[in-house]
């Protein structure tokens, strides 16, 4: 079985473009030990909760192929990390699968990759098994509809507080925290409530337009990131990375080396929930 035969999708039969997936299975377990017997060597484990599984994955950004793919991305969507997807990793199905966190990379000449943390509380247990692949997809990906650092353009300077002509990495990540609420009579969990979701970005530059003080600077206006191929055209269910006015600008700091030009970093924080 090779990456050929490992296609990805999630919430659908639309496959990703997808570079690299992991899969992690745990269990959680205590040491079953009791006051005055020895261990009992046919049952040394306790099993005290779910066993969710944990996936992991990266992919690529494609206008105009199968942009039902990442419609999990868009609150509307997986519900602000509420909803539980169904996905499908080369033939194995895995359900209940909700996004715990997704993050942007955008530099220059490089392409944009996303990566994709989930939790599945009802994983396959099947034996791995392959899928066919998927040559429509290797056809389709023409690289000039790729989404590329460099044809992404940056709107916006958060009402004059950030300077966008000197930026040169920008990272983007979104978290959704959830608690699972089990039942009485049931092993899995019943329902999940989000207790919170926050997005931060990171700009990465040559210069600051201002230094922050102890309670950080609030964005008066928007600072956007479109997500554009090198013909300007964009994903239609995730177009933009959006830091709107409101969100606060939470850390810099800055640095520079002999021979070397000045590199500063800048945070800003949205709550979202």
């Amino acid at each position: 079985m090779t990456y050929r035969n490992m296609p990805v999708a999630v919430g659908g039969s639309d496959y990703l473009p997808a570079q690299s997936v992991s899969v992690d299975y745990s269990t959680s377990f205590e040491s079953n030990r009791k006051l005055g017997p020895s261990i009992d060597q046919n049952d040394q484990l306790r099993f005290v909760g779910d066993a969710p599984c944990s996936i992991s994955l990266s992919f690529v950004l494609h206008e105009g192929y199968q942009e039902n793919a990442y419609e999990f991305l868009s609150d509307a969507d997986n519900q602000t990390g509420s909803f539980g997807f169904g996905m499908m990793i080369g033939g194995n199905s895995f359900s209940d699968c909700f996004l715990d966190d997704y993050s942007v990379s955008v530099r220059p000449f490089e392409p944009v990759t996303v990566s994709a943390k989930f939790t599945s509380y009802d994983p396959s247990t099947a034996a791995i098994t392959s899928a066919n692949e998927s040559s429509a997809l290797n056809t389709a990906l023409d690289s000039n509809q790729i989404v590329y650092g460099h044809t992404c353009p940056v709107l916006g300077n958060g009402g004059a507080v950030l300077e966008r002509d000197i930026l040169s990495d920008i990272n983007y990540k979104r978290n959704y925290n959830r608690t699972p609420i089990y039942t009485l009579g049931a092993s899995a969990a019943s329902s999940h409530l989000v207790d919170g979701a926050e997005a931060v970005m990171t700009l990465e530059a040559t210069g600051l337009k201002s230094l922050i003080n102890y309670d950080g600077t609030k964005l008066i206006g928007s600072f956007a990131v479109e997500l554009k191929d090198a013909a300007g055209h964009n994903i239609s269910h995730f177009s933009d990375l959006t830091m709107p006015a409101g969100s606060t600008v939470t850390a810099q700091s800055y640095n520079v080396g002999g021979g070397d030009t000045l590199v500063t970093n800048t945070t800003i924080t949205h709550v979202i929930l």
